[in-house]
């Protein structure tokens, strides 16, 4: 089980094979939030622009994009949405902690 050496790793890749195969967002946030895991957590294989922010949202930092990607495109999405309804591994405030009335 990987739980009990987390510390001990400086890198951990997870594969985004399938695009509707959602188990790697839920590893992710496992990783980050049940297992305190503080390190590089890392997206290879199919990175989607329509995917990318939640995967941030999950606590993946660093993405492996492919050689055919439109980097321009990819930045944009990570940068389009700045308010959740929820919280989430990253440090994006919910809505409701942004009102002001």
């Amino acid at each position: 089980m990987v739980a009990g050496d987390i510390d001990c790793f400086y890198l951990i890749a997870l594969e985004f094979s399938v695009l509707a195969d959602g188990r790697t967002f839920s590893y992710a946030r496992l990783l980050r939030e049940r297992y305190g895991f503080k390190a590089e957590l890392r997206v290879v294989g199919k990175v989607t622009q329509d995917q990318l922010h939640f995967m941030r949202r999950c606590g993946l930092d660093t993405f492996e994009m492919s050689e055919d990607a439109n980097v321009e495109k990819l930045i944009g999405a990570l940068t389009s949405f700045w308010v959740a309804y929820q919280l989430a591994a990253d440090d994006l405030k919910p809505a409701h902690q942004l009102r002001t009335t």
